[in-house]
C-alpha cells in the first residue's frame, strides 16, 4: 500500500502542476518507486535469456502486463521474429497477445501464448495478465499489472552432438547429464510491471522470470536450463512537429544487473498513417548488435502492420545478415470496454 499511495501522490501532484516541474516529478520520483516495486524482492539474478523484439512499443501487451487494458476495444497483438537467418538452429520467436479493458474495476484484463525455438531447444509459454489502473484521466494513465502461468520447455536430445558421443547407429551422447531422446517439463512463472501514459510520455518498467522457473530435461531430472530473471525499463515521448508530422524518441534498457542492452532509436509518423523508424541495439564494443530499420503502416482504424529488419553489427555479421520481425495489431471496438471510463488513444491508432 505504500507504493500505490506514492504512486497517487506523485501523479495527482503532476497533473496540478503541470510543466516541467511535474515531469520532474515522474522522472525523479516515479521511477525510484516504480524501480523499488520491481527491485524490493530481489536478492540475486543471472544470465538474461529472454526473446526481444525490435518493435516492441508495438507489441507491449506480449510482455508487460500493466499495458493490458490501457488501449479502448479488445486489441489483439502478435508478432514473429526470425533471428540471424542462415545459421542453423536460429532463434524463432512468436507472440500473440489479446487484451481489454474493464472500466466498471479500473482493470485491464489480457491473454498471450508464447512460442520460441532456438535448435534443439523450444520454449512455449500461456500466460494470464491482470492490470490494475491506480490513475486514469482524459490525459494520465498509471497502472501495475501481474502475469502468471506455463512454461513449457522442450529438449530434443537427438539433435545435440557431443565430441565423445557415438551416432553412427543411434544417439549416445555418452554424457552423464544429456538424455538420449526428446523430453518435456511444464514450469510456472510470474512478471510484474507498472506503466504510465499521457498525451506525450509513455514510461514501463517489467521484471520478468520472477520465480526462475526451472526445466528438468538431463538424465534423471537433473536441472539444466532456467529462465532467469530480467529487466525491461523503457519509454518514448511523442513531439507534435506539424500538423500532420509526429516524432517519437525511445529507448530502452533489458539487463540481468550483470549484462546490459539498451536500444535507442526514433519514429516519425505522417498523417497519423504511415511511420518510418531507426533504431541502434547496443551501447559498447561488447554489446553492439545491430542497426534497425522499421516501417508501420495504419491500414484502417482497426488494422496496423510493421516490419523491421536488423543488420546484424557484432561478430555475427560474418555468418549471417539478416533478421526479420513482423507485428500485426487489430482493434475491436466493442461497447464492453467502451461504454464507460476514460480511455486513452494511442499514437498507432489515432
Amino acid at each position: 500500500m505504500y507504493f500505490v499511495r506514492q504512486f497517487k501522490e506523485i501523479f495527482l501532484f503532476t497533473l496540478n502542476n503541470k510543466g516541467k516541474k511535474g515531469l520532474y516529478l515522474i522522472m525523479k520520483g516515479g521511477f525510484q518507486i516504480l524501480l523499488a516495486l520491481l527491485f524490493c524482492a530481489i536478492t540475486q539474478v543471472a544470465a538474461q535469456n529472454t526473446p526481444h523484439f525490435s518493435q516492441f512499443l508495438s507489441a507491449q501487451s506480449t510482455f508487460n502486463p500493466a499495458y493490458n487494458g490501457s488501449q479502448m476495444g479488445v486489441n489483439l497483438e502478435g508478432i514473429v521474429r526470425g533471428q540471424w537467418l542462415g545459421i542453423d538452429g536460429a532463434p524463432l520467436s512468436q507472440t500473440l497477445s489479446v487484451h481489454t479493458p474493464v472500466p466498471l474495476f479500473k482493470s485491464g484484463i489480457g491473454l498471450q501464448v508464447h512460442n520460441d525455438l532456438t535448435g534443439a531447444l523450444r520454449n512455449s509459454g500461456l500466460t494470464v495478465s491482470y492490470a490494475y489502473q491506480l490513475l486514469q484521466t482524459k490525459q494520465s494513465l498509471l497502472a501495475i499489472g501481474i502475469s502468471g502461468g506455463v512454461f513449457q520447455q522442450y529438449l530434443d536430445g537427438t539433435q545435440l552432438v557431443t565430441p565423445q558421443g557415438l551416432y553412427e547407429d543411434e544417439v549416445n551422447h555418452e554424457d552423464d547429464l544429456l538424455s538420449n531422446n526428446s523430453t518435456t517439463t511444464i514450469a510456472p512463472n510470474l512478471n510484474i510491471g507498472a506503466y504510465f501514459q499521457n498525451e506525450q510520455l509513455e514510461i514501463g518498467l517489467v521484471a520478468q522470470n520472477i520465480i526462475e522457473p526451472s526445466f528438468k530435461n538431463g538424465l534423471d531430472e537433473q536441472i539444466i536450463t532456467q529462465q532467469k530473471m530480467t529487466f525491461n525499463v523503457y519509454g518514448s515521448y511523442t513531439i507534435d512537429i506539424g500538423m500532420r508530422y509526429l516524432l517519437r524518441p525511445f529507448g530502452s534498457l533489458i539487463t540481468d544487473m550483470n549484462n546490459y542492452q539498451t536500444n535507442i532509436g526514433v519514429i516519425g509518423t505522417y498523417d497519423n498513417f504511415l511511420s518510418v523508424g531507426i533504431s541502434f541495439r547496443g551501447y559498447n564494443k561488447n554489446s553492439v548488435d545491430a542497426l534497425i530499420g522499421m516501417l508501420a503502416y495504419q491500414i484502417s482504424p482497426k488494422w496496423q502492420i510493421g516490419y523491421a529488419y536488423d543488420l546484424t553489427l557484432s561478430a555475427l555479421r560474418t555468418a549471417t545478415s539478416q533478421t526479420h520481425e513482423l507485428t500485426i495489431n487489430y482493434r475491436l471496438i466493442d461497447s464492453f470496454s467502451s461504454k464507460s471510463g476514460n480511455i486513452l488513444y494511442n499514437p498507432r491508432f489515432l
